[in-house]
């Protein structure tokens, strides 16, 4: 069937307008017409219908695969609709207020795999495209078709309800009135921190938990704060949260160079230097542009990018901090009923809408679901990704579920066609971007290359040059790289335990310890001296297990798989991803 024969002026049981959440209908949405296709990537394990319907009143239900009827809100996105791979069958009917009934068919195919239909696989995900690809999202259809790949669709607008004057304040748990708030007339609540209240309830003891929080849907705004409270809460080992129901942002004054934001205000007075904390819904423009992204690059964007910021003022001059000394937590509230296994990693979402991964923990507060982030930024915007991986040749292999897991959150790359050679040996120009992708590391500033043999057109430049600046990499002792050279397995040692460092300071072994560590392995003789201490440190946190029961194989060449697993037992031991 291809129209609906419908009773003029009787029968309004027809659909004005009927939305996917990824992809398009194929033909266009018609009310006339009845039946429609839609193709999706392997990686778009569920998606939702926002149905429009002519009469206000008319009910709409939605069936998948001759299941139970669900009800859909007219003019609102759906529930999930689930996705088997191959064929799904999706109805929707319409009934209208004088009973009259349209059903409308989506015949709705996902792909068996991302193997060719996806151009490029994970080096840029791009739109279906045949052979592959060229890492950057070619147009559908075998051998280079030109179909153009499907629109997203439109971001829809929340219209929250007006703020009310409903603040939560806070000291160890139980109300403590140092903050009030009132709403302002574009949904935004705007708080102010009662510095004398504030200040006399930190004088109660040290190490104490503060928190502000708004119930209200929108923008929240923190405004009263100043450099000093920052520095005194700091000093007592206290901490504050800010949270509202899109965030919990922990105030990382413990992890900021408070002296490094007077001098950059002209080394004023901290007292008076003012601070503001900002939770709010990325603009419209972000959302857009991530979610373009994220469908030309085949990963599911779960949560509308958030803004989290933190800024100080001194006479109309506003500056932000420094990089962090330390990772810093921020919680990203996650949607009602979500499946918190179907957390991919949170990420950082950059002014053009693609991402950067940081090392994320799903975690439950008071029955909600967050995405704990540690990152090493005080201001960001901040999303969260579903981006499952299946490398072909790694379902076999010892390494399968790290390098599933570490691929997944874009850390490394596959080679384009769902396949990721396990075995391979690895340079160490790739090795210092796995780390520096693990670990969530993004410069400041531009990064400047401290070795004569990185030029600022290699593909490696910017990961060598941020690993270089946060010592995990050295050079040779003729001052250059070589990044084309296969890493051993004791430099890798030797990069992976720098990087422990930076998450988790200090536990070095004395050499008592580091006798002690290697006596277990009978080629521990074979390690250059320089690597000794790394290499203990790393049996010691059990982020080495050898190579076989009593080997460490340290002027061996190592394998992709052997560096992902390294990378996922640092960051699983340090308590940044999940276990």
């Amino acid at each position: 069937r291809n129209g609906l024969t419908k009773v003029p002026g009787t029968d309004t049981s027809t659909l004005q307008t009927l939305i996917p959440s990824v992809g398009s209908l194929s033909p266009a949405f018609d009310p006339g017409k009845d039946t429609y296709t839609m193709s999706v990537p392997n990686s778009v394990y569920q998606f939702q219908l926002t149905p429009t319907a002519l009469d206000p009143h008319a009910k709409i239900e939605i069936s998948v695969g001759n299941g139970d009827w669900q009800n859909a809100s007219n003019g609102a996105a759906s529930e999930s609709l689930p996705l088997q791979v191959g064929g799904n069958t999706i109805i929707v009917k319409v009934t209208d207020s004088l009973g009259h009934v349209t059903e409308y068919r989506i015949n709705v195919n996902r792909a068996s795999s991302d193997n060719g239909n996806n151009g490029g696989g994970n080096n840029g995900g791009g739109n279906t495209g045949g052979n592959g690809g060229n890492n950057g999202g070619g147009n559908t259809g075998g051998n280079g078709g030109s179909t153009p790949a499907p629109s997203p669709a439109p971001v829809p607008t929340p219209t929250p309800t007006a703020p009310k004057d409903n603040l939560e304040t806070t000291r160890d748990g139980n109300d403590q009135p140092f903050a009030t708030s009132k709403p302002s007339g574009d949904k935004q609540t705007l708080v102010q921190v009662d510095p004398a209240k504030l200040n006399a309830a930190m004088s109660q003891g040290t190490g104490q938990q503060f928190a502000i929080h708004s119930p209200n849907e929108g923008d929240m705004k923190v405004d009263g704060l100043t450099l000093e409270t920052l520095k005194q809460l700091t000093d007592q080992g206290s901490k504050l949260n800010i949270s509202n129901p899109l965030a919990i942002y922990p105030v990382p004054g413990g992890k900021m160079d408070l002296n490094g934001v007077s001098k950059q205000l002209g080394n004023v007075a901290m007292n008076d230097i003012s601070v503001h904390v900002d939770i709010a819904r990325s603009s419209d423009a972000l959302i857009s542009s991530a979610k373009n992204k994220a469908l030309a690059d085949g990963y599911e964007l779960l949560v509308n990018p958030v803004d989290l910021d933190l800024t100080f003022t001194k006479d109309g001059q506003t500056v932000r901090s420094g990089q962090l000394n330390g990772y810093a937590p921020k919680y990203i509230a996650l949607p009602e009923g979500i499946d918190p296994n179907r957390i991919t990693t949170g990420v950082i979402v950059n002014p053009d809408g693609s991402i950067f991964h940081v090392p994320t923990v799903v975690t439950k507060i008071d029955n909600r679901y967050y995405a704990l982030i540690n990152d090493l930024r005080s201001s960001g915007s901040y999303s969260v990704i579903w981006n499952p991986q299946d490398f072909e040749d790694a379902r076999t292999h010892w390494g399968k579920t790290d390098v599933n897991n570490i691929a997944a959150r874009l850390d490394l790359k596959g080679n384009g066609d769902n396949t990721f050679s396990p075995d391979r040996s690895v340079t160490r120009s790739e090795f210092a971007e796995i780390v520096v992708n693990g670990l969530g590391l993004m410069a400041q500033d531009a990064p400047q290359v401290q070795f004569p043999d990185v030029s600022p057109s290699d593909w490696y430049r910017n990961s060598v040059a941020i690993a270089s600046d946060f010592d995990i990499i050295t050079g040779y002792d003729d001052g250059y790289f070589k990044g084309s050279q296969q890493i051993t397995r004791e430099q890798g040692f030797a990069m992976v335990a720098r990087a422990y460092r930076l998450i988790q300071s200090g536990n070095v072994p004395n050499q008592e310890q580091i006798a002690s560590e290697l006596a277990r392995y009978e080629d521990a003789a074979d390690l250059s001296s320089w690597a000794k201490e790394d290499v203990a440190q790393l049996i010691q946190a059990g982020i080495i297990q050898g190579n076989g029961p009593e080997v460490l194989s340290p002027k061996a060449s190592m394998t992709r798989a052997e560096v992902t697993a390294l990378i996922a037992r640092m960051l699983k031991l340090t308590n940044l991803i999940d276990k």
